[in-house]
């Protein structure tokens, strides 16, 4: 390990170098992407592995994330659509990105018809 600023730890990561700030982050990359694979409904879950893997995240998504993916899948494809009204309890900064990333549509080839 490398040490960066004379005393932040520096972490290989994928080729790259992280300080643990930045590796909590890269572990919690890592839990969001795991939990959203495993939604049983395939459109939600191919949803939130493009939104896990295309923002960017900070240490308060941790717990507004944990309480978004305990939703049930139909209410919280309803909540980033915005076809409810979100309560209270779930307004969070990661709520409005996960609005405004379906908002701007696919990023990613093949999703909108076309061919990669």
């Amino acid at each position: 390990p490398r040490i960066c600023g004379g005393s932040t730890r520096v972490l290989p990561v994928f080729g790259r170098y992280f300080s643990q700030e930045n590796s909590q982050l890269v572990i919690l990359r890592k839990k969001m992407l795991y939990q959203a694979r495993n939604r049983s409904e395939p459109l939600l879950a191919d949803f939130l592995v493009g939104f896990v893997q295309s923002c960017d995240l900070a240490e308060e998504d941790k717990a507004a994330w944990a309480t978004l993916i305990q939703c049930d899948e139909e209410f919280l494809m309803n909540l980033v659509s915005k076809k409810v009204e979100v309560p209270d309890n779930l307004h969070s900064q990661l709520l409005t990105k996960m609005q405004e990333h379906l908002a701007a549509g696919p990023k990613r080839p093949g999703l909108t018809g076309e061919s990669p």
